[in-house]
Protein backbone atom coordinates (compact mmCIF):
# COMPACT_ATOMS: atom_id res chain seq x y z
CA UNK A 1 0.00 0.00 0.00
CA UNK A 2 1.56 3.86 -1.04
CA UNK A 3 0.43 6.66 1.04
CA UNK A 4 1.07 10.26 -0.51
CA UNK A 5 1.52 13.60 0.75
CA UNK A 6 0.10 16.04 -0.96
CA UNK A 7 -0.24 19.64 -0.12
CA UNK A 8 -2.77 21.45 -2.16
CA UNK A 9 -3.19 25.25 -2.54
CA UNK A 10 -6.40 27.12 -1.28
CA UNK A 11 -7.97 30.57 -1.70
CA UNK A 12 -5.82 33.18 0.71
CA UNK A 13 -2.52 30.87 1.09
CA UNK A 14 0.73 32.07 -0.30
CA UNK A 15 2.24 29.90 -3.20
CA UNK A 16 5.81 30.77 -1.18
CA UNK A 17 3.92 29.88 2.42
CA UNK A 18 3.21 26.87 0.79
CA UNK A 19 6.15 25.72 -0.69
CA UNK A 20 7.94 26.42 2.71
CA UNK A 21 5.40 24.07 4.06
CA UNK A 22 5.60 21.52 1.94
CA UNK A 23 9.47 21.53 2.04
CA UNK A 24 9.14 21.32 5.81
CA UNK A 25 7.03 18.85 6.36
CA UNK A 26 8.67 16.83 2.92
CA UNK A 27 12.59 16.92 4.87
CA UNK A 28 11.24 16.06 8.17
CA UNK A 29 9.18 13.01 7.05
CA UNK A 30 13.07 12.27 4.64
CA UNK A 31 14.95 13.02 7.09
CA UNK A 32 12.69 10.34 9.32
CA UNK A 33 13.08 7.81 7.09
CA UNK A 34 9.23 7.94 6.58
CA UNK A 35 9.63 9.08 2.71
CA UNK A 36 10.93 9.01 -0.21
CA UNK A 37 10.56 11.48 -2.86
CA UNK A 38 8.25 10.87 -5.35
CA UNK A 39 6.53 12.89 -8.33
CA UNK A 40 3.17 12.64 -10.22
CA UNK A 41 2.56 12.75 -13.52
CA UNK A 42 2.01 16.22 -13.87
CA UNK A 43 5.61 17.09 -12.34
CA UNK A 44 4.52 17.87 -8.84
CA UNK A 45 6.64 16.83 -6.15
CA UNK A 46 5.19 14.67 -3.67
CA UNK A 47 6.01 12.23 -0.82
CA UNK A 48 5.12 8.61 -1.32
CA UNK A 49 5.40 5.93 1.50
CA UNK A 50 5.17 2.19 0.79
CA UNK A 51 3.52 0.59 3.77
Amino acid sequence: MTATLAIERNHGTSAMLLDEIRLTAMQHLISSGDLMPASTSNGDVVGRRTI
